[in-house]
């Protein structure tokens, strides 16, 4: 936030050092109406997603989530990754990938680690989902930024970026393999100081 904050504050006086970049009046109103549009297509989703939060966690929902998934899921690995995908993916709309990953800890690995995934590969798997969330339609706040740097439209933006992750998403399933939770351990056992 300091980062970004620094760097508006120095692109009015780094413009003047070249005269093609230099601002005058106009183009700081220019610019300042354009980042009031932006800024106002990306807060509305910032909005809707806030709200979703709030009633999950309000409601206890999202303690209450993880019991739902072991139950629903009949103790079918499978299936319960498949609950969490779909329930982390309207947890996580818009969210930052480190709160986004909190949440999922808490809320969804507990259902993954009681089905007897190994609890690495179950924070992995939530962690790989939550690396996913900016780029998640309806919110993909990522793909705002995408369309205002491309100046193309944010809907089409989102959707072609959740096009190439189809297949990415297959990946992390396979941390329910026995085969994964046996290297799994092994890598702990080897890499884990004595």
């Amino acid at each position: 936030m300091v980062a970004a904050s620094v760097s508006m504050a120095a692109i009015l006086p780094l413009s003047f050092l070249r005269a093609a970049t230099r601002m005058n009046l106009r183009k700081i109103i220019l610019a300042l109406e354009i980042g009031g549009k932006q800024a106002v297509s990306a807060a509305i989703p910032c909005a809707v997603a806030g709200i979703i939060i709030g009633v999950v966690i309000f409601t206890g929902l999202g303690l209450r989530l993880s019991s739902y998934i072991v139950s629903i899921s009949g103790g079918n690995v499978f299936l319960a990754m498949v609950l969490v995908m779909a329930c982390y993916i309207v947890l996580r709309m818009g969210m930052p990938t480190t709160a986004a990953y909190i949440i999922a800890a808490a809320v969804m690995v507990p259902a993954l680690i009681e089905l007897g995934i190994v609890p690495i590969a179950a924070h992995m798997f939530v962690f790989y989902f939550a690396c996913l969330s900016m780029v998640t339609p309806p919110v993909a706040l990522a793909a705002y930024a995408a369309a205002g740097i491309a100046k193309s439209d944010t809907w089409t933006t989102g959707w072609m970026g959740k096009e190439g992750r189809w297949f990415s998403r297959c990946i992390t399933y396979f941390t329910s393999d026995s085969s994964v939770r046996a290297k799994a351990r092994l890598m702990l056992d080897v890499f884990t100081p004595r």
